[in-house]
């Protein structure tokens, strides 16, 4: 089985994914997303049991429209249409093509970000998020969790037909440089 969350806990994301995860059997499968996506087919969770139940991998990413690492992105281009109709179609088309492959991530010698699996999509059976102690810091939680998931002795591959959606700050070109997070002091009286 696999157990999906989008975890938060105010001031300490990792924490809060490391709790949702303890309280799932040793033996079960482990599915995080951040908040802010979507699945957009009805077939996706199924997909991700069949994954589960085959690989030998110990993280896998999966496709979407929005995200840093190219290798994750159709085309490798960084979508700017919220047109929820269009990623579906894209969505469809990918569980055709690739159903329930998975690909090596790229080892980082061309250039292309080490591999990294990043936080938006992460799925994982429980015992490679013990081997690799966990989650740990804030900002680039995903980051570290993936590195140590490769350094106690797993794969890490992207599932290529799974394709979900990722608002990821809406609207802003560049949105790993550039961020919203103005809004929310101006939201949250606790860090006016």
């Amino acid at each position: 089985m696999i157990y999906h969350f989008t975890p938060f806990l105010r001031g300490d994301i990792s924490e809060g994914i490391n709790r949702s995860v303890a309280a799932v059997p040793d033996e079960a499968w482990v599915c995080i997303r951040d908040a802010d996506t979507m699945f957009l087919t009805w077939r996706q969770q199924w997909q991700l049991e069949l994954i589960s139940k085959t690989t030998d991998y110990g993280l896998i990413g999966c496709m979407t429209n929005r995200c840093y690492p190219t290798y994750c992105m159709p085309g490798g281009k960084l979508s700017h249409d919220y047109d929820i109709l269009h990623h579906v179609q894209i969505a469809k088309q990918l569980e055709v093509d690739n159903w329930c492959e998975v690909v090596p991530c790229p080892d980082g010698t061309n250039g292309s970000d080490e591999g990294i699996i990043y936080g938006q999509f992460m799925m994982f059976p429980k015992k490679a998020w013990i081997d690799a102690g966990g989650y740990s810091g804030h900002v680039n939680h995903d980051i570290e969790f993936s590195r140590r998931i490769l350094n106690a002795g797993y794969k890490r591959g992207i599932a290529t037909g799974v394709y979900i959606f990722h608002a990821f700050r809406p609207g802003i070109e560049v949105p790993w440089f550039q961020s919203n997070f103005q809004d929310v002091a101006r939201l949250d009286p606790e860090t006016a």
